[in-house]
């Protein structure tokens, strides 16, 4: 650091030298922790000049190749000179010192030391390093610095095109100087980096939009990597995603002057790249990409396009054709709205194409057609005709969409408002392009006829010319759904010229032609018959002209039902035209066609029929309609008279199809509706009375009723209508033989609505019932018609109510009814009838229908159906019947039954009252009768009162209740809407809210769309301007409202007074918040449900500086709505928090100027409310909000880590699921198990989002945060609940103390406290990283607070009890103090040394598993410490560990004090000999003192430290002068007394081993006492050897007994032979015993005590100092040299033949006259008996094992002699 610090003021020389002398030697610090290495490498902003000198030398060094440099090239990256401050000319640097150094570097850079800009790109270099270490490193590091980084700051994307290009002279850049402008030094020239880094550097310009602006190095670098020499595939799609991302993020003006370049690139790539497919898909794209922005550049050049479109035909490959579908689809875009040449161009270039026969070819013109031009361009618009005959689906259904003939979506319907082509140039232009069609044979050829086009293309174009006709027309949406479009579209017709008019005729001529389908004949028929109904003058008589009628005839024998309809309607129309004899005689054909065996031709007559007898009515002379009662013609014309007869028979036969005698039902439904378009045509010469029975029971019930009141009288008319109608179907065809009178019909009809079955025949007979009287204003029978309607009544489905609707309007106001008017007739031609009817229109049928539906079916009747069905005709009546004087009169009777059906629970009743109530306010007339009718209606409403009407006394009304209550009834929505308007005090709105807010799917049916008022939304929208500011924010909360009629009803109106919803929002923002933050408390569930709902839609896409006000009382209030009690609202609210979400994390960002504001306001109120809260969803929803929030806002959050970080940690355990902490429970009794559990959970945390936060926060704590944070921290760590956040807790320790060492400092003696706490706990988990933070944290602490952590930890280990947790902590504490901090264990080592050699002697324990990990432990704690040797570790340490091992051995616990005794037997075995006073005498009493007593287990221990401590300190112990030392004495006769204690096998097996070392080391002669203990245990004879087997012992235990024995008897055997003294008078005295002893046994144990005795015998006879004479000499020739021998021949055990040649070898001497082992002299030579000799010479000579071969030789040879000199 202090040469670092030198820099400051240098020379650049200078300061390069310092650098190659530090950067070098940086090798030396790779194991140095982060913190460490921030400490070294720490620098104020005084050295800010250091700093930036250093960061670029680091910078040159990273980017050093590995291997000897070649002065004349230069490396990727650097320049000459570059190259040569880093080495300072010596290009030999080690490649392995190099990657060391590079990768010290990474590790410094990422230690907060510097920036993380800063550093950015020093780190890339590294990630692109060749050498995986560091390589690895640096891509590590880089993922975790990039998403912090700011892609727009200047310096690093200048410097990453910098390592792309090297040095670049760009033209236009300010010289370097004046003398040498655009001129670089070649030495300082710096080369381009590879592949391996242009790799990495692309990727990040896509996350830069000034990287895409950086002209012109991006298109610089693109090129390179597309075109220069050192690239391959995976670059080149680098950087073609670079160029899409120019394309996208580029300034305009910047991307004029790069679009040509980059265009240029990427179709050299489409041309020359053919085998590489993703790159040329890529290619397209950009293409697309670059047309989207700069569109006038491929406007210019239509090159462009006629490529894409070869591309199409040329491509065959499937992912390349879809790209140049897609880029066609954005290129297409440029070329919108073309004009002039360039138009022409791209008109005839979709013209070839649409004939291509290349499908995609043909679907991309098409497209095109509707994307380039206008929908009212013509060329345009031909080319999606041609589509419509393509034989592709995809393609033909296009092509019907760009004619606007395709069945629209919903999302569609606002985006097609562009008027089609003017109707006169488009037939012209298709006229004459069938004209060329035809005259080159046409296009269409079968074997009756050839066409201009293919059908589907004529059917097409024919349904476009009719919408062009209409469009010109200027025909309304209104005109359309009521089919009154024909008055416009004569206008239009009549104004045009009659050669425009001839040539449309032309079109539909070719399409009638036989060649034709029958689908293509039915569109052109029906256009025809428009043109002819709407041009009478001028298309009639072409018609007329050219064709002839039997042409049109024809038609009506197609097999088109709807080719028949529209001829027989033309052919009438034409019939009418030509003389009355031409037109008879049709309708004579027309009337035998009828009765035709087929079906099409029978079908189509009976509709001509009815449309040519509706014609031939209006060729009746004056005074021909009225024929009396008998039907008399007498006074008529000839010519009337033939054609009544005509009418007359015409009608007859259509009656012959009613009854149940037609079995096609088709025919019976045309016949019926010929018969309705006779009658209302005009009044049919018929008789009003009736023949037979139906007519005189009719007229006797009339009569019958006369004097009744009003009510009988309608009850006995009706019953005798029934009976007319039962004799008039069981007689039909014999009243068809008589003359037909309009009663007889009457009661026909009604016969054939009850007999029929399917609606559809119940539809046209009411129909047809409905259109009797109106050509009729005098028709007499208008109310049993309408009685026999009402009998429909309990119909169900509300498409045939809304026809018997329509026929009633038709029964009451005949023509002033829409229903009744003929849509293929002018209404000029009807106008002059209905003025001169109107007189005898205005009876009381109206008033009676009225009151009738009042009084029967809405009043009293409490069937659903009934009052559904009465609903609807009473709406068809207000709607149809409008014009009606006597209409006005009933309006507030017709609210007040509106309103007491509103709250009906049958959804069509209400939506019918509400369309009602809205008609009803329309249609009245004066201001103060609507200001009657809004209080009438607000009042029940809101305050439930009945509405006040006149009635009759007869008439009851109101027999069911309003509807349920607001709060749970079927009047939610219309209160609402109520409410709504009183809110702006215009009441009278409700009636314009109830019509914008239908919704029911019976609207759109096809009755039920002739009430959507088209001009209601226009109406409303102007009404309700004023009052939008008060609307919207309600509006835009009910359009959330859980009750889908509410939400339907308000979405409607939302719709009709917004027009533009975004701009809407954006302007009433704040008083729609306002609004939703008061609703979210709100009393009623659905307001807070709809609230969250509309909060959630509200919210998305808002800007930051628009909610920060809002944000933290939004969130209180959306996390106390999710826990609500209703679940819906719940649910609501989760939605609500997660948008919230989403938009508090946006505005949290660093960047974002109010995010500190957010901040502030959000995260508080989080932590306090939303984490603690006893709701787990909003714990949750809280928590991810938290984590979203840190993760964005950087350091804003450095004023709440006090308090987050707490949270974070708690959170850990409060959110694990708690099936994991079951589990761990149930395992507690298995400590192994519990760990591994344990273990898992918390591997878990290190991943966990929440330890990521804590983690973010680690770099913005500073010693004011630590104030606040640690006191938390601390109590977290002693009372934290769970075992996540224990462990969580004390890892943030560890954070910490890496990042906020100093400032830590004063905290640490707190924290340890609180860690020491945490050691007790139960979870070994929780108490290794508790220990472990206790390591790092001591190196902060105070010494004094160490010292006092030492010795609890000592206390703990020598008092608690052995399963404590306590003492199971001690290990992990030390071991940790001592691997992480090594210096404060350094410091402390006078308390911890001994401490840890104490318990690294701990004894195993079975029953304990972890007991064994422990001493690990233990073991690798003392290797951390010990620094050179571990004798030199002993003797340094030696007071300390004598003080801490010998107070052991008096401790309670039996196993602290065999630990005690280990621990003493280490330290004298580490000190050997040097081992004196005063320590070997502590040692020695320590030992001594702890043998009196019990044998307790593991006592064994003792013994063997004061074996060990005897026998390698033998001199001091003898020498010793110190008064407190034990003498040999005493400790022999300690280790005697051990001996004595029967009952404990092992542990006297071990004293008797033990004393026999002791007595040996000590030379000491206690023979003759041990001999009474030994020689018994030897001897298997003797009593004292063996106790009597129990009778009750198992085999088991007799076994194990057994084996003790003969355990004891080898440890009595060998300690017999080191107890053996140097005394004559012992030896003389016991040898016999011991010799016969080891005879008798030897033959009769084990092999091991065979081992054992062989060896004691080589002690005995090695220290033998006496003679052998008599009975001993006798012995060892008898019986113990016998038992050798057979020792030697033991094949099976080789220890025992090696143990018994040895032995032998000690024996021998005697009996050679060899001296003793013992140097005690020698000896006459014992005589051995010949037999034995023999066996023992022989036994020697075949010794088996070849390493003792020689010494078993000598010892036969030896033998041999001996016998010889005998």
């Amino acid at each position: 650091p202090k040469l670092l610090r030198s820099l400051a003021g240098r020379t650049p020389l200078q300061q390069d030298g310092i650098l190659r002398l530090c950067v070098p030697a940086m090798e030396h610090l790779q194991h140095k922790t982060p913190a460490q290495m921030k400490a070294i490498f720490s620098f104020d902003d005084r050295e800010s000049p250091i700093r930036e000198v250093l960061m670029e030398f680091l910078f040159f060094y990273l980017l050093l190749p590995y291997g000897e440099l070649n002065p004349k090239s230069t490396p990727p990256g650097l320049s000459v000179n570059q190259v040569a401050r880093v080495t300072g000319g010596d290009h030999t640097i080690g490649p392995d010192s190099l990657e060391k150094v590079k990768l010290v570097i990474i590790k410094l850079l990422t230690c907060e030391v510097f920036g993380e800009e800063e550093v950015f790109c020093h780190l890339l270099v590294g990630a692109a390093d060749p050498r995986h270490s560091v390589s690895d490193s640096g891509t590590h590091k880089l993922k975790q610095f990039a998403t912090s980084v700011n892609w727009e700051n200047p310096t690093i994307i200048a410097r990453l095109f910098h390592l792309c290009q090297g040095t670049v002279a760009i033209p236009g850049k300010r010289p370097r100087s004046q003398t040498q402008p655009q001129q670089v030094d070649p030495r300082d020239r710096v080369s381009p980096t590879g592949l391996r880094m242009r790799l990495l550097v692309l990727p990040y310009f896509l996350k830069s939009t000034l990287a895409a602006n950086s002209f012109p190095s991006c298109v610089q670098v693109v090129f390179d990597c597309l075109f220069g020499p050192v690239t391959n595939n995976k670059l080149r799609s680098q950087a073609l995603y670079f160029v899409h991302h120019i394309c996208t993020r580029a300034q305009e003006q910047k991307l004029s002057l790069m679009a040509p370049v980059l265009l240029t690139g990427l179709n050299k790539i489409t041309n020359q790249l053919a085998e590489e497919q993703s790159l040329r898909v890529l290619a397209y794209t950009g293409i697309g990409l670059l047309a989207k922005r700069a569109p006038t550049m491929f406007k210019k050049d239509t090159a462009h396009l006629t490529k894409l479109f070869d591309a199409l035909k040329e491509e065959s490959n499937q992912d390349i054709l879809l790209a140049v579908q897609e880029c066609l689809s954005m290129v297409g875009q440029a070329y919108k709205s073309v004009v002039g040449t360039q138009a022409l161009i791209v008109e005839a270039l979709l013209l070839e194409n649409i004939c291509s026969e290349n499908s995609q070819s043909r679907l991309a013109a098409v497209h095109y057609a509707q994307v380039v031009f206008p929908f009212s361009h013509i060329p345009s618009r031909f080319v999606c005709m041609l589509a419509c005959g393509d034989s592709k689906d995809e393609v033909k259904e296009e092509g019907r969409k760009g004619l606007r003939l395709h069945v629209k979506r919903p999302e569609e319907t606002q985006s097609v408002n562009q008027q089609p082509p003017d109707f006169v140039s488009m037939v012209k232009y298709f006229h004459n392009r069938c004209k060329l069609s035809m005259q080159s044979g046409g296009q269409y050829k079968t074997d009756v006829g050839t066409l201009p086009y293919p059908p589907p293309v004529l059917s097409g174009a024919i349904q476009f010319l009719r919408a062009c006709l209409s469009a010109s027309a200027c025909v309304t949406e209104e005109q359309k759904l009521t089919n009154q479009m024909l008055p416009s579209i004569a206008e239009y017709l009549s104004a045009l010229e009659e050669e425009q008019v001839v040539s449309y005729m032309d079109i539909l001529k070719h399409a009638l032609k036989p060649a034709g389908s029958s689908e293509l004949h039915s569109v052109a028929m029906q256009a025809l018959l428009e043109a002819a109904a709407a041009s009478l003058n001028v298309v009639v008589p072409q018609l007329l002209a050219s064709v002839e009628l039997q042409w049109v005839k024809g038609f009506t024998r197609s097999s088109s039902p709807d080719t028949r309809q529209a001829a027989s309607r033309l052919l009438a129309i034409l019939a009418v035209h030509t003389d009355r004899g031409k037109c008879l005689e049709l309708a004579k054909q027309t009337l035998e066609d009828t009765t035709s065996d087929n079906y099409s031709t029978q079908h189509g007559a009976v509709v001509s029929l009815g449309h040519l007898v509706g014609s031939c009515l209006g060729q009746l002379g004056p005074g021909c309609h009225d024929v009396g009662s008998n039907g008399s013609m007498e006074s008529m014309e000839t010519s009337d008279t033939e054609m009544i007869v005509v009418i007359r028979k015409a009608i007859r036969r259509l009656t012959e199809f009613l009854g149940g005698g037609t079995p096609i039902p088709q025919l019976l439904a045309s016949a019926l509706g010929a018969l309705g378009d006779i009658f209302r045509s005009g009044p049919v010469p018929l008789p009003d009375g009736g023949v037979g029975v139906a007519v005189s029971q009719g007229r006797a019930a009339a009569a019958a009723a006369e004097g009744k009141g009003q009510e009988e009288k309608e009850k006995e008319e009706e019953v005798a209508v029934v009976q007319a109608q039962a004799v008039g179907s069981s007689s039909s065809k014999a009243v068809g033989a008589l003359l037909l009178s309009k009663r007889d019909l009457v009661e026909m009809l009604a016969a054939q609505l009850t007999a029929a079955k399917e609606v559809k025949s119940k539809e046209a007979c009411v129909l047809t019932m409905g259109l009797l009287p109106v050509g009729d204003p005098a028709f007499p029978h208008k109310k049993p018609l309408v009685t026999a309607l009402f009998r429909l009544r309990e119909e169900k489905g509300h498409e045939l109510h809304f026809t018997v609707g329509e026929a009633l309007s038709c029964v009451c106001a005949g023509r002033l009814s829409p229903i009744a008017c003929d849509p293929w007739r002018l209404p000029s031609n009807t106008m002059q009838q209905i003025s001169e009817a109107g007189d005898a229109v205005m009876d009381d049928t109206l008033s009676w229908t009225l009151n009738t539906i009042f009084s029967k079916y809405i009043g009293s009747n409490t069937n659903s159906l009934v009052r559904q069905a009465s609903c609807v005709w009473l709406l068809s009546l207000l709607k149809h019947c409008s014009k009606h004087p006597d209409m006005q009169g009933f309006l507030p009777q017709i609210q007040a039954t509106f309103l007491n059906v509103l709250g009906e629970k049958n959804e069509v009743i209400q939506e019918v009252a509400s369309r009602g109530l809205g008609l009803v306010y329309e249609l009245s007339s004066s201001p103060s009768h609507r200001k009657e009718l809004v209080e009438v209606l607000v009042g029940t409403l809101m305050e439930g009162r009945r509405s006040a009407h006149h009635v009759t006394d007869n008439t009851e009304l109101f027999h069911t209740s309003l509807g349920k209550a607001p709060t749970g009834g079927q009047l939610n929505t219309y209160k609402e809407l109520c409410s709504l308007a009183s809110d702006l005090n215009q009441p009278d709105l409700v009636y314009k809210f109830m019509n914008l807010a239908n919704h029911h799917a019976l609207w759109n049916s096809k009755k039920g769309a002739a009430f959507g008022f088209s001009t209601i939304m226009s109406q409303a929208r102007e009404q309700l301007e004023p009052h939008v500011p008060t609307l919207v924010p309600r509006l835009y909360r009910y359009k959330h409202d859980p009750n889908p009629q509410i939400q339907q009803a308000m979405a409607s109106i939302w719709k009709a007074i917004v027009t533009e919803n975004k701009k809407t929002v954006d302007k009433y923002f704040t008083e729609i918040m306002k609004d939703l933050t008061h609703n979210l408390n709100n009393h009623l569930w659905r307001n807070r449900e709809a609230s969250c709902l509309a909060l959630g839609d509200l919210l998305v896409s808002r800007q930051a500086k628009e909610l920060v006000e809002y944000l933290p009382e939004l969130w209180e209030l959306c996390l106390r709505v999710r826990d609500d009690i209703k679940e819906s609202v719940r649910k609501a609210a989760s939605v609500a928090c997660r948008v919230l979400l989403k938009v508090t994390v946006h505005a949290c960002d660093e960047a974002v100027s109010t995010g500190g504001r957010v901040v502030e306001g959000v995260l508080p109120m989080l932590l306090q409310k939303g984490m603690v809260s006893a709701s787990t969803e909003i714990r949750v929803i809280s928590l991810e909000a938290v984590l979203k929030i840190s993760r964005n806002a950087g350091s804003l959050l450095k004023p709440h880590i006090s308090q987050l970080v707490p949270t974070l940690l708690e959170s850990l355990s409060s959110l694990e699921q708690q099936a994991l902490n079951t589990i761990s429970l149930q395992y507690s009794g298995d400590a192994e198990v519990q760990e591994k559990i344990d273990v898992l959970r918390v591997s878990s945390t290190k991943s966990s989002p929440m330890m990521e936060i804590v983690n973010l926060c680690v770099p913005h704590i500073d010693a004011e945060v630590l104030q606040q944070l640690v006191p938390r921290l601390a109590e977290l760590l002693k009372s934290g609940v769970g075992l996540k956040t224990k462990v969580a807790s004390a890892n943030f320790v560890v954070s910490l103390v890496h990042s906020s060492f100093q400032d830590l400092q004063p905290h640490a003696g707190k924290l340890l406290g609180a860690l020491v706490s945490g050691l007790s706990d139960r979870s070994l988990v929780v108490r290794k990283d508790n220990a472990r933070a206790i390591g790092y944290l001591v190196k902060a602490a105070k010494g004094i607070r160490v010292t006092k952590l030492i010795e609890k930890m000592k206390k703990w280990y020598l008092e608690a009890e052995p399963d404590s947790p306590h003492k199971a902590s001690v290990p992990l504490v030390l071991s940790s103090i001592a691997t992480h901090s090594p210096d404060t264990a350094k410091d402390h080592a006078v308390e911890i040394v001994p401490l840890v050699f104490l318990g690294m002697h701990e004894r195993p324990v079975k029953e304990d598993p972890s007991s064994e990990e422990r001493i690990k432990r233990w073991k690798e704690t003392w290797q951390e410490l010990v620094t050179g040797t571990e004798s030199g570790m002993v003797r340094l340490y030696l007071g300390e560990l004598v003080a801490t091992a010998c107070p052991a051995l008096g401790a309670q616990s039996w196993l602290v004090k065999a630990q005690g005794a280990a621990a003493v037997a280490a330290i004298a075995e580490k000190m050997g000999s040097s081992l004196s006073s005063p320590h070997l005498a502590t040692m020695l009493s320590s030992l001594t003192s702890a043998l009196p007593g019990q044998v307790w287990d593991g006592k064994e221990a003792v013994l063997k430290a004061l074996e060990s401590v005897v026998v390698t300190c033998r001199s001091a112990v003898l020498n010793s002068v110190d008064t407190n030392q034990p003498s040999a004495e005493e400790i022999a006769r300690g280790l005697f007394q051990q001996c004595k204690k029967r009952g404990h096998s092992s542990y006297r097996k071990a004293a008797i081993g033990a004393l026999g070392e002791v007595l040996q080391a000590l030379e000491l002669d206690m023979f003759s006492e041990l001999s009474s203990i030994l020689l018994p245990l030897i001897n298997p004879a003797s009593t004292s050897a063996r106790e009597e087997d129990s009778d009750d012992e198992g085999e088991e235990e007799r076994s194990a007994r057994q084996t003790a024995r003969l355990d004891l008897q080898a440890v009595a055997s060998k300690a017999i032979g080191k107890a053996w003294p140097n005394t004559a008078t012992t030896q003389a005295k016991h040898f016999g015993d011991v010799c016969r002893a080891f005879s008798v046994s030897l033959g009769s144990t084990t092999w091991k005590g065979q081992v054992a005795i062989l060896s004691g015998l080589q002690d005995v006879f090695s220290k033998l100092c006496v003679p052998i004479e008599g009975s001993e000499e006798e012995l060892l020739s008898t019986e113990l040299l016998p038992t050798i021998d057979q020792c030697l021949r033991n094949n099976k055990y080789s220890a025992v033949r090696h143990q018994a040649l040895l032995a032998l070898e000690k024996i021998l001497p005697a009996y050679t006259g060899e001296p003793h082992s013992s140097g005690t002299g020698t000896q006459a030579p014992l005589k051995l008996a010949e037999t034995t000799r023999a066996d023992l010479i022989d036994s020697l000579a075949s010794f088996p094992d070849h390493r003792h071969k020689e010494l078993a030789l000598a010892m036969a040879n030896s033998l041999k002699l001996n016998c010889d000199q005998a």
